[in-house]
């Protein structure tokens, strides 16, 4: 792992990559930084490891007789310039949205009728950024998923996901200033693509700070994800307790790879809990592994 990963974190997020990231209720953001040919043999070596040990074994060397095949055609180094390593995720907003389903109901004579409802789903705003590497190469990819109706042109800035009837699953797609974009935010892809966000919309000055420390940072504002959550979901019966227990002890979170000479050589991970909690005598301690068997029960 320490020859796979060795130097493959460097250098920093693009400043300009950051004014396409909408503060105004920002909840959670991932900048990365990253050598391309470590990062793909990285992730490699990790695929065919869990192909290994995983049900779909048996299809280990299937695909990766397919993988041998595709680079027959793409040679190593068109793949790893083909992004130029640099990638940020955010999350900066919940919206309701509105989407149609059918379902079935039953008359008497146990007739079954379709039937068409409406259901409001939250639904994440997202943006996802990655740097373009080979900007020819990448345009020839657009033109082709184009061609074969994966996605659709609108008009000269943008693209859309095609065959999406759901409102819930819209993605608009964006290349242009040497970089690729993917993000559900309607508004963005309208009004702010020129130069990104201004004024009191753009990223403050503490947290663009925060992006470009480090060639991996992550960062998440617990308070402010519950808080819009609940705003739109007013149904708290649906919260579980092992939900509750996580709202009531975290505030917010962070991950950061220390830099050092060979790139970034551990990782820290830091939780701000609030500290009016009802139980005055219960330790940091305590309430942060309260907080990880919360986690634990959630996605176990």
């Amino acid at each position: 792992m320490s020859e796979l990963t060795t130097g493959m974190y460097r250098g920093k997020v693009d400043r300009q990559m950051l004014n396409y990231v909408k503060a105004d209720n920002l909840m959670s953001m991932v900048c990365l930084s990253v050598n391309m040919e470590k990062f793909l043999k990285f992730g490699g070596h990790v695929y065919k490891e869990n192909l290994r040990y995983s049900g779909m074994g048996m299809f280990e060397q299937t695909y990766l007789a397919m993988w041998e095949i595709m680079r027959v055609f793409i040679d190593d180094n068109t793949l790893y310039d083909l992004f130029n390593g640099q990638f940020v995720f955010a999350v900066t907003d919940l919206k309701p949205v509105v989407t149609t389903y059918v379902t079935y109901e039953y008359d008497d004579d146990f007739n079954h009728r379709e039937v068409t409802k409406d259901r409001t789903e939250i639904v994440p705003e997202f943006v996802f950024m990655a740097g373009v590497g080979r900007k020819k190469d990448m345009q020839k990819i657009l033109d082709i998923l184009e061609k074969t109706n994966l996605i659709k042109k609108v008009n000269e800035d943008y693209y859309m996901l095609a065959n999406t009837t759901n409102p819930a699953s819209q993605v608009f797609i964006v290349f242009r200033k040497g970089m690729l974009m993917f993000t559900n935010n309607e508004d963005l892809v309208n009004n702010h693509l020129k130069k990104g966000y201004k004024g009191k919309h753009r990223l403050g000055k503490k947290l663009r700070k925060l992006a470009r420390k480090s060639p991996l940072v992550a960062w998440w504002d617990g308070r402010k994800t519950f808080d819009t959550y609940h705003k739109i979901n007013k149904d708290e019966d649906e919260q579980s307790p092992e939900e509750n227990d996580l709202e009531k002890n975290v505030s917010s979170g962070t991950i950061i790879g220390k830099k050092g000479k060979r790139g970034v050589h551990r990782i820290i991970v830091s939780l701000t809990m609030p500290v009016d909690n009802e139980d005055k005598k219960q330790g940091s301690l305590d309430r942060f592994f309260h907080v990880l068997n919360g986690l634990f029960l959630i996605t176990r």
